[in-house]
């Protein structure tokens, strides 16, 4: 009797043991909820390797000055376009051109009887300091005195270029030998100097011949 009653008690000790640790391998987990992206993040390029986001392709690079500039910045050096003449004329067959340098429109030079007379065609924005001023300006170059104001129009003439453009003319003598013949036409915002000068017997020789070159100014 003993003797059964000490075996039912193994069985059952050896089941509880069992049973205790078929529980030890039961666990419960708790899955926690999935977070809602937020809707910047989802639309944040990757970063590149340089640490700025990845932009779609052919997107321009950020600052890159010359794509993102502000509307009608310098994207570049460039060199302006030579300004073009607004006037033509027609040149004397006996008067031999030469180099305009960086101020003249046209430069010529005439001789006779071994004396040389240069002409010279100049242009200005506005009024250019205005008619006395430039007439004594000429006359200084000659070493002769300014020229009063009230005395200006005894000492011009007014004259008309074949296609109609109005031109003040002058000529100087400064009695020692030298001169010059000058006009001057202002047309639109530009004033326009035309001047022949050298020794007085030369410019008596080629004054005609300045003033078929004056007439012949017209616009383009």
């Amino acid at each position: 009797m003993s003797s059964r009653k000490t075996s039912v008690f193994f069985i059952a000790a050896a089941g509880m043991l069992l049973g205790g640790c078929n529980r030890d391998h039961i666990k419960s987990y708790t899955i926690p909820k999935e977070k809602t992206p937020s809707p910047f993040m989802g639309q944040m390029p990757p970063a590149a390797s340089g640490g700025m986001p990845e932009m779609p392709p052919g997107h321009p690079a950020v600052g890159d000055s010359g794509q993102m500039g502000m509307p009608g910045g310098d994207t570049g050096g460039g060199s302006a376009a030579a300004a073009e003449n607004s006037l033509t004329w027609t040149v004397p067959s006996n008067w031999q051109p030469k180099a305009l340098g960086t101020m003249r429109r046209g430069s010529y030079s005439v001789t006779a009887d071994n004396q040389v007379g240069d002409i010279s065609v100049f242009v200005f924005p506005g009024a250019a300091g205005g008619l006395v001023d430039n007439i004594n300006r000429w006359r200084g170059q000659i070493g002769m005195t300014p020229l009063d104001p009230s005395k200006a129009e005894a000492e011009t003439v007014a004259m008309k270029t074949t296609s109609g453009l109005p031109l003040t003319f002058v000529d100087l003598n400064n009695g020692s030998g030298d001169g010059i013949l000058g006009a001057i036409l202002v047309q639109g915002d530009e004033s326009w100097f035309f001047k022949l000068k050298g020794p007085s017997a030369l410019l008596a020789k080629e004054k005609s011949a300045f003033v078929d070159f004056l007439k012949s100014v017209k616009s383009k």
